[in-house]
């Protein structure tokens, strides 16, 4: 499940978190990921193979002003646990074909007991999501970039025996470099 969110600062280290709506991640036509990288590539941001979105920027140029775009990883857990997740920066790595992806997230409510946090509108202490920032996750998608245009249907392949991101040299330096500098970020921040 994929939720935009309101993010308002609180004062001091809290900020609140409202839901807006429920988005699809991916898919050419109605995906939200797919819309800031289209958003991206027409402002000449994004021009070629290797590319980053930040997240909360494109999502303020697609008109959700202090927004955030919120997973819940367990939306049905059989333990009742809470695992919500901001998506704070997308890296792709595309070709004409097919993109694998870094997607780097802060963990926001992680392991959570359903009864005491409330999944729709909830607040956040900044220093304990720290515990949880940087969480890195790879995956791909069955589309590219072609001349400057989406191309391609930008959904995973469906269930298979190896539904990992497979990474080439060039793509997998390009995303550790990535994650190295977050983390090296992230260390001088604590």
């Amino acid at each position: 499940m994929h939720y935009i969110y309101k993010v308002s600062e609180l004062g001091g280290m809290k900020k609140q978190y409202e839901r807006v709506k429920e988005v699809p991640l991916f898919g050419v036509k109605t995906g939200i990921v797919c819309d800031m990288l289209r958003n991206e590539i027409k402002d000449n941001i994004i021009n070629g193979q290797k590319w980053s979105i930040d997240v909360s920027e494109s999502l303020r140029k697609l008109g959700n002003e202090k927004s955030a775009l919120v997973i819940d990883f367990k939306p049905n857990a059989a333990d009742g646990k809470i695992h919500l997740h901001q998506l704070i920066k997308i890296y792709g790595f595309s070709n004409s074909e097919w993109t694998p992806l870094l997607l780097y997230f802060q963990g926001l409510i992680v392991d959570a007991d359903r009864n005491s946090e409330k999944k729709e509108n909830f607040t956040v202490d900044l220093d304990l999501v720290k515990e949880h920032d940087p969480i890195f996750s790879f995956t791909y998608r069955l589309g590219g970039i072609a001349n400057g245009l989406l191309v391609g249907k930008w959904t995973s392949s469906g269930p298979s025996a190896a539904n990992s991101a497979l990474l080439w040299p060039d793509a997998f330096n390009f995303f550790m470099s990535n994650c190295q500098q977050i983390i090296r970020e992230k260390q001088r921040t604590f």
